[in-house]
């Protein structure tokens, strides 16, 4: 993270560029004067709108009192300078303090800043605080923070979101129709009424007795019943 804050702030206007030819040169302070650079935040991520309170702190581990140190703070591109620590020079979004470090001193800076817009593409946010001996020295130690940003939803990821939930909605509301249907108890059948016995058959017509020679017909004489004749020459 320190040589990314490094690259960042050598590449912006106004900060010295290393001369290759001065890389075996003794930087002063380079081994003595540490920074580190911490976050503060409500959100895990960053919305416009919402404010970081970055904590700096520095310290010289060397013997030898640095009398013109300077801390310099870069906020991101899309964030704004809110307010910080007394005595410091703001400069858009770069912001300076200029003081002595004893030898073993330490010391702590806080500046916030407040999202103004997202970053383009795939960006993201990126705070750099770096430390040097002088106003005109070469940033000695650097360290940086990185956020993340909630981005607006793109539209044609809404109206896939979208119709997947009514996809799956339907999905649903077919299953539980066909566990319905699947549960329900099956239709009885009309109740067949039960037979009281043979239906009743035409009546088949008796064929005339035949009748004995002398008996006329339609006097044939029944089983126990009186019988009386008339003789019609009488």
């Amino acid at each position: 993270m320190a040589a990314l804050g490094l690259a960042a702030l050598v590449a912006l206007p106004g900060a010295p560029e290393p001369d290759p030819s001065e890389s075996r040169e003794v930087v002063p302070g380079a081994e003595t004067l540490h920074v580190s650079l911490q976050k503060t935040t409500e959100h895990e991520r960053l919305s416009p709108g919402d404010r970081v309170e970055y904590t700096i702190g520095v310290r010289n581990s060397g013997s030898r009192a640095v009398a013109a140190a300077e801390v310099v703070h870069h906020l991101p591109p899309t964030m704004r300078y809110v307010t910080g620590t007394e005595g410091a020079e703001v400069d858009g979004r770069r912001v300076v303090w200029s003081r002595p470090l004893e030898a073993g001193e330490r010391a702590s800076f806080t500046v916030t800043g407040e999202l103004a817009a997202l970053p383009e593409g795939a960006g993201r946010p990126v705070a750099t605080a770096c430390l040097r001996s002088g106003a005109n020295g070469v940033l000695v130690s650097c360290a940086a923070q990185e956020h993340e940003v909630r981005r607006p939803l793109a539209p044609l990821w809404a109206v896939a979101t979208a119709a997947a939930g009514l996809l799956a909605l339907a999905g649903g509301v077919a299953a539980f129709r066909l566990r319905a249907r699947a549960s329900a108890p099956a239709p009885s059948e009309p109740a067949v009424p039960a037979a009281s016995g043979p239906e009743p058959s035409e009546p088949v017509p008796s064929e005339p007795a035949e009748h004995t020679p002398g008996t006329e017909p339609g006097t044939e004489t029944l089983s126990g019943a009186t019988v009386h004749r008339l003789d019609a020459h009488r």
